[in-house]
């Protein structure tokens, strides 16, 4: 009869402290006051908009390019299949 497998010990939860969250809310601040997203000047919030708009522009139109480049290599591929049987 096969032994039964144990099971890992679970790890307790480390404490959260006072002075441990702390210094996460203050790495946390200071990391949100660099984002030009929530910056208070105008021309920053802007172009962080428009650098956000125009990489996810890229990704879509990169996942599109990428679509129609397998579609196309399989068509030809399927259509050199067909001309070998006629």
């Amino acid at each position: 009869m096969p032994t039964p497998k144990k099971k890992p010990a679970k790890k307790p939860a480390p404490k959260k402290t006072g002075a441990s969250l702390e210094k996460r809310v203050a790495a946390l601040e200071t990391r949100l006051n660099d984002s030009w997203l929530l910056s208070d000047n105008f021309w920053k919030r802007a172009f962080a908009v428009v650098g956000h708009y125009i990489a996810a522009y890229f990704a879509i139109w990169l996942g599109i390019v990428v679509l129609a480049l397998a579609s196309m290599l399989i068509a030809g591929a399927l259509a050199g299949i067909i001309s070998l049987f006629s």
